[in-house]
């Protein structure tokens, strides 16, 4: 089995750290939207807009009025992404991989924010598609799947889906360098996890 559920990846305690997320703060000034493309869409390519940090901002990524950002880079597995800088990041080993956390913490509590999970997968780099997916995870909610891009040209996929503690998340799976990233959000904070993922890129 090569695909595992979240459960299998990160304790329990983690998830109900995650559940908190559900009260999600928006306030991003303008949020970008998924460029997805027409192969699993079935409609036409929507391009996301340009929604940099600021209007005069080169860098691109997901507009935060006039927050600054900062830049979290991964020397294990090779990445890095931008984010508002009042986010705050954390690593976290689990069993079968890792678990990166990014949330917004006010008075002792997250409210906002989505975590990476990194774990072996053992089959060339591909856009995974639902079919695949219930191969391995039979059970698994995986709505509207669709092929969008994001960053420098990765190729992903994301669907809606389903967390106990959540309730609709936004899912993001792609498979790059022997491994798999499943990121997921709080469905409200979509927009703002597009915006944010735009600025994704591998070493």
């Amino acid at each position: 089995m090569l695909l595992m559920s979240r459960a299998a990846i990160i304790s329990l305690s983690l998830i109900g750290a995650l559940a908190v997320l559900g009260a999600v703060v928006l306030w991003f000034k303008t949020p970008a939207s998924w460029n997805v493309l027409p192969t699993l869409a079935g409609t036409s390519t929507r391009q996301a807009p340009d929604a940099g940090w600021s209007d005069k901002d080169p860098r691109g990524g997901i507009s935060a009025g006039s927050r600054t950002r900062k830049t979290y880079t991964d020397p294990d597995y090779g990445f890095s992404f931008d984010y508002p800088d009042d986010l705050t990041i954390g690593k976290v080993p689990g069993e079968k991989g890792i678990a990166i956390i990014v949330q917004k913490t006010v008075s002792g509590l997250s409210t906002t924010g989505f975590q990476v999970s990194i774990t072996p997968f053992d089959e060339p780099d591909q856009v995974l598609t639902s079919d695949r997916i219930h191969r391995d995870i039979p059970d698994l909610t995986v709505g509207e799947p669709q092929e969008a891009v994001i960053g420098q040209n990765l190729h992903v996929l994301i669907f809606w889906g389903d967390d106990p503690g959540l309730g609709k998340t936004r899912e993001v799976w792609m498979v790059r360098g022997g491994n798999l990233y499943q990121i997921t959000a709080p469905a409200a904070f979509d927009k703002e996890l597009a915006g944010i993922l735009q600025t994704w890129r591998f070493d």
